[in-house]
């Protein structure tokens, strides 16, 4: 690598180490918790608050807990998480898992933890891409120690980073967490689901309303990532078109600013700088980053598939409860088998660069409908699918999964049969029988038992 030295590279190259190959599986779930009645994101505090539901969801068996500045942030146990995200969210971290079905299981019991607790508050856990009634004027702010210090960063990039206050207080997602077995691998899986990443994100496509009005966009959450520090979001660039080593990504993240870093009393500003100024002349009080420093640096990053240890899937709009393990059965299928990688990049070799970052630009607006190059979205979006449902398929086959979840991909059938998004079948539901009212989209869109029940 140039301009690093061979100890930095070591430690650089540290965190991409793989002990074993693993096929693991790994799921979050963010869900807006929204007053009933005006569909607005409940605070942190008070008595139907953020922290009192954590607290609620405490009270059901022995858990771990992180506090922040003496505030409850996170209950975890058994190698999973349920934590509190700003804007008013709760996010469900699962364990790895080693099939689908075993994380179903995990993920029922998480939502019925959740959702009995918000039952019992009288506030609603609501899925879906953003919080729809939400302004920057009612955002409700978790005190987390990094939330002021990544405000006031992306505050300073003006325009060029006022999309990443929004990305923070205002959106949801559906992300994914996969394995990579070495170096060759990880390269085949990152071209191909960097270049695939807008298609399932226009599949998926479910945030239509901001501020309690049609935003005109289909995913209003992928918009608002335009503006979010471009340094930091949308595509990874080494890995576009191309096959990427880690030597290609660490030189590109090198030059990523950083946001925050972790020191001894807390968090505080990095000051912009970036991860290569730090390695070559290390922090103001005269420390070396270390490993843990160069993770946190790769939290930062916040592109639609993030490499860390493990690939991040993180293009998809909060779905609904009985569409969550679609997510991550497409994924998987994708992903997980070398057969289904190669087939699927052979929907995007021929396309340029600049073709994939205009199909990056026009599908939170026009979602199936939209074009990459001159290829319909739709089409291609029924051939990942396909190609999906087969390498699933061919994990069942191998024993890696049991046959009943091949079920999750029906919805997604129907779904691109009919080429009508989540977001547009809102949109209908919000001009007809919801009248424009928040009461009752909360109403039709809140998490019921029946649906968590109805997961198989």
């Amino acid at each position: 690598m140039t301009q690093v030295s061979r100890e930095n590279e070591q430690l650089l190259r540290s965190l991409f180490t793989k002990d074993s190959p693993r096929q693991k599986i790994g799921l979050e779930a963010e869900l807006a918790i929204l007053d009933p009645e005006t569909g607005v994101s409940v605070p942190y505090e008070g008595p139907n608050g953020l922290e009192n539901l954590l607290k609620t969801i405490g009270t059901q068996g022995s858990w771990d807990r992180t506090y922040e500045n003496q505030k409850l942030m996170i209950l975890s146990r058994d190698g999973f998480s349920i934590q509190l995200e700003h804007g008013g969210a709760i996010e469900y971290s699962s364990k790895p898992a080693n099939n689908l079905k075993q994380l179903v299981a995990d993920l029922k019991a998480a939502l019925q933890l959740i959702a009995d607790a918000a039952s019992r508050l009288g506030v609603a856990v609501v899925p879906g891409g953003n919080f729809p009634f939400n302004t920057p004027e009612n955002t409700s702010w978790v005190p987390k120690r990094r939330g002021r210090i990544m405000r006031d960063y992306f505050e300073a990039l003006n325009d060029s980073g006022a999309g990443g206050l929004r990305v923070m207080s205002e959106t949801l997602s559906t992300q994914v967490t996969l394995d990579y077995s070495s170096e060759a691998d990880m390269g085949l899986k990152m071209r191909t689901l960097v270049a695939a990443a807008p298609i399932v994100s226009a599949i998926f496509s479910n945030s239509p309303l901001d501020g309690g009005l049609a935003s005109g966009t289909l995913s209003r959450r992928a918009e608002h990532y335009f503006t979010c520090d471009p340094k930091r979001s949308g595509f990874v660039p080494p890995a576009l078109g191309r096959i990427m080593s880690f030597t290609d990504f660490i030189e590109w993240a090198l030059d990523v600013p950083m946001i925050y870093r972790a020191t001894q009393s807390g968090y505080e500003s990095a000051n912009f700088q970036t991860f290569r100024t730090v390695l070559r002349d290390g922090f103001a009080e005269g420390t070396r980053p270390n490993e843990a420093h160069w993770r946190s640096h790769l939290s930062q990053i916040y592109t639609d598939v993030r490499l860390r240890d493990t690939i991040e899937l993180r293009a998809v709009d909060g779905a609904p409860v009985k569409l969550i393990p679609a997510v991550v059965a497409f994924w998987t299928g994708l992903a997980y088998e070398r057969a289904s990688l190669l087939e699927a990049w052979e929907l995007f070799n021929q396309k340029s660069i600049a073709e994939h970052y205009a199909a990056l630009r026009e599908i939170p607006f026009k979602g199936l409908h939209a074009k990459l190059g001159g290829d319909s979205v739709l089409e291609i979006a029924g051939e990942l699918l396909r190609i999906a449902k087969n390498g699933f398929n061919a994990r069942i086959e191998a024993g890696l999964e049991d046959p009943i979840s091949m079920s999750y991909f029906e919805p997604l059938d129907e779904l691109v049969d009919s080429g009508v998004t989540l977001a547009e079948r809102c949109l209908l539901d919000w001009e007809g029988r919801l009248g424009k009212t928040a009461i009752r989209y909360v109403d039709a869109y809140r998490v019921r038992a029946s649906q968590i029940e109805n997961l198989i």
